[in-house]
């Protein structure tokens, strides 16, 4: 059956493997229609804003996708809305 967007999703991404497991979450959300937070650790942020850098400029349209990085605590807190 066909499959509705969500709206807003969050792509969570460990220190081991941070390229992989987030441009693969991330690309599966935005062909869906939904829009990624994208949310690193804090250890591997310069890899993450490099491949996001790399994808906005040969064309993933830069306001489809948000870029957080910080610790666990500060991170809890914009997902929950607090």
């Amino acid at each position: 059956g066909y499959r509705f967007p969500y709206g807003g999703v969050a792509v969570i991404t460990p220190f081991n493997f941070p390229l992989e497991i987030c441009s693969i979450q991330t690309m599966s959300a935005m062909f869906m229609g939904n829009r990624p937070l994208v949310k690193v650790d804090e250890k591997v942020a310069i890899v993450m804003e490099q491949f996001l850098r790399f994808a906005i400029a040969h064309g993933l349209p830069a306001a489809d996708v948000d870029y957080l990085y910080s610790d666990g605590q500060v991170c809890n807190e914009v997902l929950r809305g607090g």
